[in-house]
């Protein structure tokens, strides 16, 4: 074996020797590989891996030891990023689990409104299950590092529109008075229906440009951003505001500061209440008010000597 390892060079690259492959050490042999090809693809998904990987070591536990092979291992490239990927994956579960209600609490706040807020969340939910429906039905995508990192993200992207079009919603009543969801609808819309068109063709005309790089996980992130806005655009209006318009809270319905007042939680001042119902000015206090004045006067005339 020393002197196959000496003489001989791997076919693969000639000029190269065995130094890697068979490991003498003080004219003692401490370890050996064997090279193997896979037929899996680079950059697969865990999903992927995990089964395969199950495999390779079954087929290294079955290998029969001896005193000279104690410790036999396997191992690759594709396994390297594996441990990481699973934390992503778990990341992911975790990500949704905290921003989602994150996102109802601050929608809640943004839109001052319960119902508008729960319209929105389930819009949300429908663009992450699209956008990650999509990438596995049409794109054949496994969750890897690059879907894990962008499930988050999605999040963040599907609340803007949706929070715009529920504020806008919301401050028809304040703006113009409007009570009836129909006029409430058709001031969202034309007060923010321009602005959240314009922000989604900006935002997936910068993910268009990543398509032009080299690296596949930026293809990916292009990928993942466009469909995200795209999906968040049709079911902003699609969706929550057809919700709106034919479910949509009219009057103070749904409204926080409504609820905590019919529960007696969002109490008056007496500061409030003595400002808001003044007292009717009695003809007595009237008249004292009068000759008060007029005692103001007389004492001025004095003052001046006329």
């Amino acid at each position: 074996l020393t002197k196959f390892r000496e003489t001989t060079a791997p076919k693969s690259d000639p000029y190269g020797d065995w130094s890697t492959e068979i490991g003498i050490i003080d004219g003692e042999l401490k370890f050996a590989s064997i090279d193997a090809r896979m037929t899996m693809k680079v950059l697969q998904s865990v999903t992927v891996k995990r089964p395969i990987m199950v495999i390779a070591e079954n087929l290294v536990s079955d290998l029969t030891t001896t005193s000279t092979l104690s410790k036999p291992f396997q191992w690759t490239w594709d396994w390297v990023w594996y441990e990481t990927e699973e934390g992503l994956i778990l990341g992911l579960m975790l990500g949704m689990a905290i921003a989602l209600p994150v996102a109802l609490i601050t929608l809640v706040f943004a839109t001052g409104n319960v119902v508008i807020a729960l319209y929105a969340i389930v819009s949300i939910g429908f663009v992450v299950a699209s956008v990650l429906g999509a990438c596995k039905a049409y794109l054949d995508w496994d969750l890897g590092i690059a879907e894990s990192v962008a499930g988050v993200i999605v999040i963040g992207l599907a609340v803007d529109y949706t929070i715009h079009m529920g504020h806008m919603y919301d401050h028809a009543h304040h703006e113009i008075g409007a009570e009836d969801r129909e006029a409430r609808f058709r001031f969202a819309v034309e007060k923010m229906g321009t602005t959240v068109f314009a922000g989604a063709v900006t935002t997936a005309g910068s993910g268009i440009f990543l398509y032009f790089t080299v690296l596949l996980f930026f293809g990916k992130m292009a990928t993942l951003i466009v469909l995200t806005i795209f999906f968040s655009f049709v079911y902003s209006f699609g969706f929550f505001m057809a919700a709106l318009l034919l479910a949509g809270p009219e009057g103070e319905f749904g409204r926080i500061k409504h609820i905590l007042d019919v529960l007696g939680i969002a109490k008056e001042s007496e500061a409030d209440k003595h400002h808001a119902s003044p007292k009717a000015a009695t003809p007595a206090a009237a008249d004292d008010e009068k000759i008060g004045a007029g005692a103001v006067a007389l004492r001025s005339d004095d003052e001046t000597g006329l």
